[in-house]
């Protein structure tokens, strides 16, 4: 399976909460995407047990001003970015 959940912009900008792409056991990717976007971004974070023995809590806050990351609780990214426009929330489940 290949869930990923994510905000998409009127401009194409986007926001990527998680993306388990089956690949990395145990990790996931986050990253950010649009014209907006200065540097480097995204990346993968280590689950510290199995993703699928337990409940998970993957979060992104996102500001006008930043996006930061965390995964049960802990922050494991900060993006500085302006995304200032409206984001409709997609959540996909692929198999």
């Amino acid at each position: 399976m290949f869930p990923a959940f994510w905000l998409y912009g009127e401009n194409g900008s986007e926001i990527d909460v998680t993306e388990m792409k089956g690949e990395r056991i145990n990790q996931t990717h986050w990253d950010v995407h649009g014209d907006v976007i200065t540097g480097p971004a995204g990346g993968w974070v280590t689950a510290t047990g199995d993703f699928d023995a337990d409940f998970n809590t993957l979060r992104a806050e996102w500001t006008k001003d930043w996006v930061i990351w965390s995964l049960n609780s802990i922050e494991y990214a900060l993006y500085l970015v302006e995304y200032e426009e409206s984001m409709e929330l997609i959540l996909n489940m692929t198999l």
